[in-house]
């Protein structure tokens, strides 16, 4: 029974750490049976998140990096990847012990000593998968078991969201960091899917002021699933 002010708390029906609580000295929520929370010890460290694949218990391709910039409190924009092998280690113990088959996505906090933790786990597709750039590889990592490891080997953004969130977590770095990094969207011998997230991030904008939420959430309204 730990105090409220080493805990953190957030509903189980969210995205985007929307709602996050984090080490207050009170706290003031209402859960109910549609709307339940969820209470977690506060890890303090380097937050690292990881994208892997498993087939059968065995891990064939992982991915794990920093988000460097975020949209709100949560989601990451911008990555950097990260080589530290405890990660490697901890996924193989984790995806033999579960004899896990499939994608799995993990976010870990990396304590002052090295050690890991892990904080959330979703069983789908995230940010990590940006780093593979070579299709057959990959298709066979899913398909046949066929080991992996990402190509790509520096920071990535999705630029759009870059340029719209990023002034205002490094209002001078941030220009530096659009000119550098290679956008995930863009894809060689073809500029459309680039471009034309400027375009989704104008109807995300219009269903934030018609549904009256925020930007981020926007992205996930139409696929949002909040148990009902």
């Amino acid at each position: 029974h730990l105090p409220t002010d080493q805990l953190v708390f957030k509903p189980v029906w969210s995205r985007f750490a929307t709602h996050v609580i984090t080490k207050p000295r009170k706290i003031a929520v209402q859960p109910t049976a549609t709307g339940p929370w969820v209470a977690q010890a506060f890890v303090p460290g380097e937050e690292v998140c990881v994208y892997a694949v498993a087939i059968a218990g065995k891990l064939v391709a992982l991915s794990a990096y920093r988000p460097t910039y975020r949209a709100g409190r949560g989601a990451g924009i911008a990555f950097a990847p990260d080589r530290d092998p405890a990660i490697a280690t901890y996924l193989r113990r984790f995806i033999a012990g579960t004899q896990w088959d499939g994608q799995i996505s993990l976010d870990l906090i990396r304590r002052d000593d090295g050690t890991l933790s892990a904080i959330e786990c979703n069983p789908r597709t995230t940010s990590g998968v940006h780093f593979f750039h070579a299709p057959k590889d990959f298709a066979r990592a899913l398909l046949d078991g066929a080991p992996v490891t990402p190509d790509v080997q520096e920071p990535m953004a999705v630029k759009a969201a870059l340029a719209l969130y990023g002034p205002l977590q490094r209002p001078l770095g941030v220009w530096r960091d659009l000119a550098s990094m290679p956008d995930v969207v863009a894809w060689p011998g073809d500029p459309r899917p680039a471009w034309r997230q400027f375009a989704s991030t104008l109807e995300f904008a219009l269903i934030a002021l018609r549904h009256r939420i925020g930007l981020t959430a926007a992205t996930t309204h139409d696929i949002a699933w909040n148990g009902n």
